[in-house]
């Protein structure tokens, strides 16, 4: 059966592991230490598909992932401030028009 192990890049710790069943994977606990390992919010934020900081304040109480102050918001994040980008902006245009 195929097996699928999930990495972190960043940190280079596992993330996950599992099987595939039927066209499903079928991931295996992770140890609890390998989960608490990583505590920047930060990089939970990436992980989990960008959510918003509020949705991020309810890790500290269910991981125990230690949060940054609130003063302490850190900078935004690129991909995030792209997302919102509702279009590109024009390119500068060499044309003027005539009179």
């Amino acid at each position: 059966t195929p097996f699928i192990v999930l990495w972190d890049r960043t940190l280079r710790t596992l993330i996950g592991a599992g099987e595939q069943r039927e066209g499903v994977y079928y991931l295996k606990p992770v140890p609890t230490q390998q989960i608490n390992a990583v505590k920047a919010i930060c990089l939970w934020h990436m992980r989990l598909g960008h959510p918003s900081r509020e949705v991020l304040t309810y890790l500290p109480n269910s991981l125990g992932i230690v949060s940054e102050s609130q003063k302490n918001k850190g900078d935004p994040c690129e991909i995030c401030l792209c997302a919102k980008q509702t279009r590109n902006s024009f390119p500068v245009s060499q044309n003027n028009a005539a009179e």
